[in-house]
């Protein structure tokens, strides 16, 4: 017997509503970066013809466009940490930072040359760069999870995280930190308050 009834809304509901917290916790969570990776990985080793396809194909979008706004985006970071009031806003703060990026950028590119020249590839030794890229755009979005922004409006937690760890002295980091926390409006103490207060004091 065939029947034409179509399948009830409330029935498809608990379906769509699993989808959508399954993208949300993988949104809020940052894990679009390495699931993306895994599957390039396990695409380029299974299916090289097609991944190489693609790759080629979307070459221009990824590297032009996509990598520029990227960038953009960690320079909007920097700058705002290097700012008066930022956590990186003397030399003290951000050195300790700067060596390790510069180490970090030495490093990986380090490592990539000579695993290149181990296994006899100089063809791809002009792709050193992507190994810094890469390890970067791991990098921010694993400490975006890590420390992740306040929902309300106040000092995030990771430039509260960063002025701690790279803060040489921590009474530093807490007068910026109350300096940033003073400069919100503070309601005035009702007047009897004050009143003792000065009653007090004298």
């Amino acid at each position: 017997m065939t029947t034409h009834a179509l399948p009830h809304p409330a029935a498809i509901a608990p379906i769509r509503f699993r989808a959508g917290a399954l993208f949300q916790f993988t949104i809020e969570h940052f894990l679009l970066l390495p699931i993306g990776g895994l599957i390039a990985l396990v695409w380029a080793n299974t299916r090289p013809e097609s991944y190489f396809t693609l790759s080629h194909t979307l070459a221009f979008t990824v590297n032009e466009i996509g990598m520029a706004l990227f960038f953009a985006l960690i320079t909007q970071e920097v700058v705002e940490e290097v700012m008066p009031g930022g956590a990186l806003h003397t030399w003290r703060r951000w050195m300790l930072p700067m060596v390790v990026a510069v180490g970090g950028t030495l490093g990986s590119a380090f490592v990539y040359l000579a695993y290149v020249d181990v296994k006899y590839e100089a063809v791809l030794a002009p792709g050193w760069p992507v190994a810094g890229t890469v390890d970067l755009a791991f990098a921010y979005f694993l400490v975006k999870a890590i420390f992740r922004r306040l929902s309300s409006g106040g000092t995030p937690r990771f430039r509260s995280c960063c002025c701690w760890r790279s803060s040489p002295m921590p009474s530093a980091c807490w007068s910026s930190h109350r300096g940033l926390r003073s400069s919100r409006s503070v309601p005035a103490a009702p007047r009897s308050w004050r009143s003792r207060s000065a009653w007090r004091s004298s």
